[in-house]
Order: C-alpha cells, then sequence, then structure tokens
C-alpha cells in the first residue's frame, strides 16, 4: 500500500457515557503522538474514529447506525478510514469484525504503540510528535470549563442487569497521586473550571490498591488542588458516602452541592433480583442524613422500570418512594435485557410496551414530587457558562451536572463567554431547565459555600 498524507487527520465520535468520553480524549493524545492533527470535523478528516457504547440495547443500536452511516460516506469518499473501539467492539469483537469487513481498523484496549501501528497499517506516513502531548488529554471533547476525571476502570459488583463487569473486568482504582496531578493539568492546560469525578463504582475507590474503601482520602487529596473550582461526584453506590465524608463534603465549598447516586429501585423483592442492596426506607433514611450533613445538597437518582418480577404493586411502591424521596433529579429507563447478565431470561418478564409505560408515569410522579427549593429561585448563584447559542447563554450552577440535568438559560452580557465563572440570579422554571439573568462575571469562585 502506498503511504500517503505525512500528517494525516483524525475525528472522533464518541458515543456512550463520560467514561466512554475520557478514553476517548485519550486516545487523540495517541493519535496526535502518531503524527496525527485532530479535527472535530468528521466529514472532512482522513480518519474517523467511532468510539462505541455497548451497555444496553439502544446504545448498541447506536453505535451500529453510526458505523453504518460512516461506511456509507465512505462510498463516496473510498479514501476515508473508518475506525472502531469501545465497549461494544470489547464485547462482541469476533461478530463486528466478521459482520463489518469493510471498517479499516479496530481498537481494542489502545495504546500508543497500537495506534502508532495502526496509522501506518492504514497507509499514512507517520511524522511522530516531538515532545508528549498535554497529559495525555490534548483535547476535551464536552462543554467548556468543564472535564471528568475517571477514577477506576471495571467493577467488582454483582448487579444482575448490568454486563459492565463482564465487558470491563475488575475494578483496578488509579493511584491518588496520578488523579490529583491530572485533575490540576485538566486546570492548567485547560482552564477547566469544574472537574467530575467518575467511576463504574467511586464508593469502592482504592479497595484494590490500598486495601480498603479510600473515596474519602482521595476526596480530601482532590480538595488540596485549589486550581479546581468545583468538584462534583456521579454514580454513587448506595450509603457510599460513610459519615465521616459527607461531613467533609457539606464543610467544603469546593465540592459541589451535589449526589448523583442511582438506586435502580425502592422494592426489597426487586432489589433482591438486581443483586443490590437496601429499600425504600432505608434509602429515605439515607437521604435524610445526606441533607443534615451536607446542606443544599442536589440529589440525583436513576430508576429501573421493568425488570422481570417487577410487578404493578412494586412499581406503584416505587412511584409512591418518588414522591416521598424528592429528588431534584431523576433519570428513568425501561429494563434492557443483556446477554450474558443474569437478569437476562429470568421469571416474571415484563411486556417492553408496559416498561416503556412505567417509565413515562414514574417521570411524570418525579415532575410533579419534584423539590425545587435547592435551586433557590429569585436568589444570586454562581455559575459556569458553557454555552452560547442565539444570543443565549447557557449556564450550570452547582446544582446541575453536565449533559444528565438541565440548564440554568440567561441572556447574553458583553464580556463574558463560555468558560467563565458569573454571578447568576436564577428566576423561574422552564420545564426541566431554567430562566435566569447574569448579574456579573467573576474571577474566581467566591470563598463561601454556593449552597442554601
Amino acid at each position: 500500500m502506498a503511504s500517503r498524507s505525512v500528517s494525516p487527520t483524525v475525528s472522533i465520535v464518541n458515543l456512550g457515557c463520560p467514561k466512554n468520553q475520557v478514553e476517548a480524549e485519550k486516545m487523540t493524545a495517541a493519535f496526535q503522538g502518531a503524527g496525527c492533527k485532530y479535527s472535530p470535523d468528521t466529514l472532512s478528516s482522513d480518519i474517523v474514529l467511532i468510539n462505541t457504547c455497548g451497555f444496553i440495547g439502544p446504545a448498541k443500536s447506536e453505535s451500529v447506525d453510526t458505523i453504518l452511516s460512516y461506511l456509507e460516506l465512505k462510498k463516496e469518499r473510498p479514501d476515508l478510514k473508518v475506525v472502531v473501539s469501545g465497549c461494544l467492539f470489547e464485547r462482541y469483537e469476533g461478530e463486528l469484525a466478521g459482520e463489518l469487513p469493510e471498517v479499516d481498523g479496530w481498537l481494542k484496549l489502545p495504546s500508543p504503540e497500537r495506534v502508532s501501528q495502526l496509522v501506518t497499517d492504514l497507509g499514512f506516513t507517520r511524522t511522530p510528535r516531538v515532545g508528549p502531548p498535554a497529559y495525555g488529554r490534548p483535547v476535551l471533547l464536552n462543554e467548556p470549563g468543564i472535564a471528568y476525571l475517571k477514577l477506576s476502570e471495571g467493577c467488582d459488583r454483582p448487579c444482575s442487569f448490568c454486563a459492565i463487569p463482564a465487558i470491563k473486568g475488575a475494578m483496578r482504582s488509579r493511584p491518588i497521586a496520578e488523579l490529583v496531578e491530572e485533575a490540576r493539568q485538566l486546570a492548567l492546560q485547560h482552564g477547566v473550571r469544574e472537574i467530575n469525578l467518575i467511576a463504574q463504582d467511586p464508593a469502592a475507590y482504592g479497595k484494590d490498591l490500598y486495601g480498603a474503601a479510600s473515596l474519602t482520602r482521595l476526596l480530601k487529596a482532590l480538595g488540596e488542588v485549589s486550581e479546581v473550582t468545583w468538584f462534583r461526584i456521579l454514580y454513587m453506590f448506595p450509603f457510599g458516602l460513610d459519615d465521616e465524608a459527607l461531613d467533609y463534603l457539606g464543610s467544603q465549598p469546593r465540592f459541589c452541592a451535589y449526589l448523583d447516586m442511582p438506586l435502580q429501585h425502592s422494592e426489597r423483592s426487586v432489589l433482591a433480583r438486581m443483586r443490590r442492596p437496601g429499600d425504600g426506607p432505608r434509602y429515605l433514611e439515607y437521604l435524610e442524613k445526606v441533607r443534615a450533613r451536607w446542606p443544599g445538597v442536589a440529589l440525583r437518582t436513576t430508576m429501573l422500570v421493568g425488570h422481570p418480577g417487577e410487578t404493578g404493586q412494586d412499581f406503584d411502591a416505587l412511584c409512591e418512594f418518588v414522591r416521598q424521596a424528592r429528588f431534584q433529579w431523576l433519570g428513568v429507563f425501561p429494563f434492557s435485557p443483556e446477554e450474558g447478565t443474569f437478569s437476562h431470561g429470568q421469571e416474571g418478564e415484563v411486556p417492553e410496551q408496559e416498561a416503556n409505560l412505567r417509565a413515562e408515569t414514574l417521570r411524570e410522579v418525579f415532575e410533579a414530587s419534584r423539590d425545587l427549593s435547592v435551586f433557590r429561585l429569585g436568589q444570586a448563584r454562581t455559575a459556569l457558562v458553557t454555552e452560547l447559542t442565539d444570543g443565549v447563554f447557557g449556564c450550570r450552577t452547582q446544582s446541575e451536572a453536565p449533559e444528565v440535568d438541565g440548564m440554568v438559560y440567561a441572556p447574553r452580557r458583553r464580556g463574558v463567554k463560555p468558560g467563565d465563572l458569573v454571578e447568576l440570579r436564577v428566576d423561574e422554571v422552564s420545564g426541566f431547565d431554567f430562566e435566569g439573568e447574569i448579574l456579573r462575571k467573576i474571577a474566581t469562585a467566591p470563598a463561601a459555600a454556593d449552597r442554601g
């Protein structure tokens, strides 16, 4: 094969969760190290890397459809090289490679060496980059001022509906010193204001490295990284924060008063089938403790409806639990049977149409019972400006996580741009978003906590 393009351009199409996004960002470093230039324009790039998701049915379908769409583009641009990586390929490596021979390259657990060889195999002359890329993440694929920090890979939990342990393997934590340095570099090299802490199971962080769960130790170390304005914790396993952690978080204004704790259900019989702990009464008790120790905290959860064995009575009880829990944010998903998981083929299957109906009903229950007091309507709050569309800024306070929650929309103000911190008044609710007004631009986060 004749070599071409000394500096080929590469674009990345990332699908799935933020954990996948971090891997996509790090892969840009590997491609740059192999002499490629990153481009956000997938239609004109020499190489398009599709980083797939293989978690549940809809995500798998989206991944396959995306691959097929770029293979169609190859018919118009025969020189385009399509490369596939990510969870879908890791989960179905043998099947995909056989069914999609038009794909030019596959990356499983990509390393710089593997990427370098791939670029050569695709027919490009490589001009290796002089010097290392910016701490392994030269490009951030998200809203300005925001980044994700992955604490660990894999998971040891036995949740019956989840395929992640089979795809990613056992939990492998990253050292505290490495995470602290990456957080600092994200702020210094990319101007990141908010870092979202992610892992499949943050509550168990460090068990494999330090012999015991060490999340509080990590949080205290990250709390010393003064270059970062805010940290936010996502995907906390139920009961994952003990009293020491809650007291620390409740006293630290640089940790967002926000907790994403997917509970999945409230009924013991359903949770037992899911192989998860707790029940509605224990959850309500824990939520009250969180609120008492962490003033002004916004609570997000995720519920899974239609799991095999969920009865109409179970679902009614779940609706009542959501009314009592007074969450600020809630995601609802109908059960997706995944081959290789314990839940797949369990007795008591709920018809898909019924599961979808329950999901919609629970969303309505949440909307009617949602507690808005945490959002402090009419009061000034610190916010991060993350987008500008048609003269309107999209902003996030500590109470709104990127991608999964709503935003505060405010008219454009002179001298303000995405990535800036501002003082913002949240005026009114607009569906799951808010409307407000930017009062002034601020250079740094206020010393006092932005909490109610």
